[in-house]
């Protein structure tokens, strides 16, 4: 099975049904993102995974493996950006996005067969380096210069708080 796009449904249950994770200093929201690139010789698994998997991870020049993968606020063009969580809507229309306003830009990479990437939260330790979401590119990248994942403006994914 390929690389696939969804939350992680572990930790969303974690966050949702103790108001955070243990052993955290921090929220959710104010601790590092981190993002991997996957091949596909990764399949998440969304309902159960608690930890970022290295399975079929991807390194090369200027793109660094495990805990070394770059934080998603320091990879954007332009400079430093922390995510947003925003609640749209109100009542029955009410939706929470995530969202990253710069896309991600990392000059003179060097690295083959990325499918997808996972991000992941650099804080804790029950669970350690949680993963919430993963996402499927349209095309395998495999750059030899400038390496970018562009962002949807609409949000890297939005979730119907009342279905």
């Amino acid at each position: 099975m390929a690389m696939t796009s969804g939350l992680y449904l572990a930790t969303v249950k974690t966050l949702l049904g103790s108001g955070g994770l243990p052993g955290w200093t921090t929220g959710f929201e104010s601790v590092g993102h981190r993002i991997k690139l996957h091949s596909d010789s990764y399949t998440p698994a969304h309902s159960t995974e608690t930890t970022v998997s290295t399975t079929g991870e991807i390194s090369g020049t200027n793109w660094s493996a495990g805990a070394s993968n770059p934080l998603l606020s320091a990879a954007y063009s332009g400079g430093s950006v922390v995510p947003t969580w925003t609640v749209t809507g109100s009542g029955e229309t009410s939706l929470l996005t995530y969202k990253h306003t710069n896309n991600v830009v990392v000059a003179g990479a060097v690295f083959t067969g990325a499918t997808g990437c996972v991000i992941w939260a650099d804080e804790g330790t029950t669970p350690a380096n949680p993963p919430f979401v993963s996402v499927a590119f349209s095309a395998t990248a495999s750059p030899n210069g400038t390496f970018t994942i562009q962002w949807n403006a609409s949000g890297i994914f939005t979730w119907d708080l009342i279905p």
